[in-house]
């Protein structure tokens, strides 16, 4: 299972949004708390979560079918190399 954090600032608001993602299910936590968990998509791969920050939509998504890696998208942008630790910098896209 893929772990990964990302910290947001929204209209003067910090977050961290956090997933932990296997191949068939997952879960997407907002400042700790679980705000979408999922099974497989009918394909049997789990390709996406979708939720909320600060009532914008926000989705985490794989890179690509295959991929391990996933990313963030917000407001337009498109966060990559999520964070391991909660005391790395977070780097964008």
């Amino acid at each position: 299972m893929k772990v990964g954090v990302w910290r947001i600032k929204t209209e003067g608001k910090d977050h961290v949004v956090g997933y932990k993602a296997g191949v068939e299910d997952g879960e997407v936590l907002l400042d700790g708390k679980i705000v979408d968990s999922r099974g497989s998509s009918r394909m049997g791969v789990l390709t996406k979560m979708s939720f909320t920050i600060d009532g914008k939509p926000a989705k985490i998504q794989r890179r690509d079918l295959l991929s391990e890696d996933w990313e963030l998208v917000f407001e337009g942008r498109v966060y990559t190399g999520e964070e391991r630790d909660l005391d790395e910098h977070q780097t964008t896209r």
